[in-house]
């Protein structure tokens, strides 16, 4: 009987301790299944076709450049990072551009080899100290589930962009002040020369059918 009954103890004991894990266990056994589930709960309107755009394009007389800064605990951060990356984004690139179009301009010219270096950094400052830089932003903020709860995350989206005015006024004031004419005279006439191929193709017909007109 005394057998029996230290069974009986050791069942009942097993089923409390298995419903008190069950009660207790019920909220963390929910958001484990569900950890890592995201849902958009606002937004600033439909995500723009640039959200997702190549790096770097052309459209309408315009120069492009996207970025995009996710999981972001703060608005106002995220989209100061996601400014910052579309801004470094497009200047490096026009850098690199312009790097090419200025050995090609100094081909054949009487140019120090230094001069197209020193071009190339006005141009850059220019463009960023000036602010020619302007900017389109995006974000949507969501509900995550993690293991501690749920939190509210923020993917922020920028759009860089300088019209092809800008930017060419921007590296005509460079040859300028850096190139004593006559050299700036045929130095820009070349540079400007591939600008405005750059600028031309961009905006071929068969862009324009792919890319729809970008949002606000």
């Amino acid at each position: 009987m005394k057998t029996v009954s230290i069974a009986l103890t050791a069942v009942m004991a097993a089923a409390l301790l298995v419903a008190g894990c069950s009660i207790g266990g019920v909220g963390r056994g929910v958001a484990v299944k569900n950890l890592g589930k995201e849902k958009i709960v606002e937004k600033n309107g439909g995500r723009p076709d640039w959200a997702f755009e190549k790096p770097m394009f052309v459209k309408g007389g315009i120069l492009y450049s996207s970025a995009m800064f996710t999981d972001s605990p703060n608005l106002g951060k995220g989209l100061e990072v996601a400014t910052k990356l579309a801004q470094a984004k497009l200047a490096e690139s026009i850098r690199l551009r312009l790097k090419d179009d200025f050995t090609y301009a100094s081909e054949g010219l009487d140019v120090a080899s230094t001069i197209p270096e020193r071009i190339l950094n006005t141009t850059t400052d220019e463009l960023t100290l000036h602010g020619l830089f302007q900017t389109k932003l995006h974000y949507e903020k969501k509900r995550v589930q993690t293991l501690s709860g749920i939190a509210y995350r923020y993917d922020c989206f920028a759009l860089a962009e300088i019209t092809q005015e800008n930017y060419q006024r921007a590296v005509a004031d460079a040859i300028n002040g850096n190139l004593p004419p006559p050299g700036s005279e045929r130095f820009l006439e070349k540079v400007e020369e591939r600008q405005r191929i750059f600028f031309r193709l961009g905006d071929k017909p068969a862009d324009k059918d792919a890319t729809k007109p970008l949002e606000d």
